[in-house]
């Protein structure tokens, strides 16, 4: 039964209408691992930042990090204070990476494919800024 709701959220991701931002919340839980913090029906482990997601959040805060997110296809988009993250590589079941600059804590993350049921694609870009809590 889990398993329908993961994949009906899944699609549900994909055909969704898309926004121009997201605003997400990342919280560090005491175990020191961090989570996004969105209603889920699988295993909360498929909600971990890893393999340098976390050390950018590290790199944003101590605890929890709001932060605003622009999926974009445009590389040249003027948005003061944003990261530009752009796509290395990606496969649908399977996450893409991202190459991070002028970040001293990491030069690359992975984001898994529950980045689907929030974006509801890999774009090629990905703004994102640190907004103030």
């Amino acid at each position: 039964m889990k398993l329908i709701k993961v994949i009906l959220k899944f699609i549900k991701g994909i055909f969704s209408p898309k926004k121009k931002e997201y605003i997400l919340k990342f919280v560090k839980e005491e175990n020191n691992k961090w989570y996004i913090d969105m209603p889920w029906p699988g295993k909360k482990d498929n909600l971990e930042m890893v393999f340098g997601a976390n050390r950018l959040l590290s790199y944003f805060g101590d605890r929890e990090v709001i932060v605003s997110v622009i999926p974009s296809n445009e590389a040249n988009q003027p948005l003061d204070g944003y990261l530009k993250l752009s796509r290395d590589c990606y496969r649908l079941t399977k996450g893409a990476f991202y190459d991070v600059p002028n970040v001293p804590t990491t030069s690359s993350i992975w984001i898994c494919p529950v980045t689907l049921c929030v974006l509801g694609k890999y774009p090629k870009y990905v703004y994102i800024k640190k907004l103030e809590q």
